[in-house]
């Protein structure tokens, strides 16, 4: 049965061996990942025509490779998943180092868990704001095509990713949540930092796109 919430043993357990996890996760580039989907869109632009629908092919790819990528990260971490939404903040503080080490927080702000009685949209939600964007690191001016990116978010290929990662989170503990992603902010639009927005919607209840 699926613990309610994390207790404060654990997360000292966690603290302690988060030094330990990081050296046994496969450490990966993410500049070279970040130029990876530069350059694949770009040459998939040229063969369909434009960079939304490159986008398009290149995230259906991605999804489930990156799937993939990060399942060792959230195997590593799977004794801190609890019922509690807001237990997914120190999941998600403890995957990011895990990821890219101890200064892990140049990248991000610690992530604000809203509740349903304060969100706009009337479910709960989860906003991780963004320093320094590793997916748009690669991307110089001339790049993107915003007008045929449209509503896309460049940094929406890995959002969508770990949005997967989330929900898997959200099923092991048998929480009837469909987990929704949304690039709230992006740099390459002229924002002064990244957002990334999950939303939690009850699962008999229909997610507004």
């Amino acid at each position: 049965m699926a613990r309610k919430k994390i207790g404060w043993f654990r997360k000292k357990l966690g603290n302690v061996g988060k030094k330990l996890m990081r050296w046994r996760y496969r450490k990966m580039d993410l500049y070279l990942l970040s130029l990876m989907e530069l350059v694949v869109v770009q040459k998939y632009s040229e063969i369909l025509g434009d960079q939304g629908a490159a986008f398009d092919e290149l995230n259906n790819q991605f999804r489930s490779a990156a799937f993939d990528i990060f399942y060792g990260v959230m195997d590593l971490v799977k004794i801190f998943f609890s019922k509690d939404l807001r237990d997914i903040l120190y999941v998600w503080e403890l995957a990011m180092y895990i990821i890219l080490g101890k200064n892990y927080s140049e990248y991000f702000d610690y992530p604000k868990f809203i509740p349903a009685e304060e969100s706009e949209e009337g479910v709960p939600k989860i906003v991780a704001r963004i320093k320094k964007c590793v997916v748009c690191a690669s991307v110089q001016e001339g790049d993107i095509n915003l007008d045929e990116l449209g509503q896309r978010g460049f940094a929406e290929i890995l959002g969508n990713a770990l949005t997967a990662l989330v929900q898997l989170m959200q099923d092991t503990v048998e929480n009837d949540y469909n987990v929704v992603q949304k690039e709230t902010r992006c740099f390459l639009r002229g924002d002064n930092y990244g957002e990334q927005t999950l939303l939690f919607y009850p699962k008999e209840k229909e997610t507004l796109e």
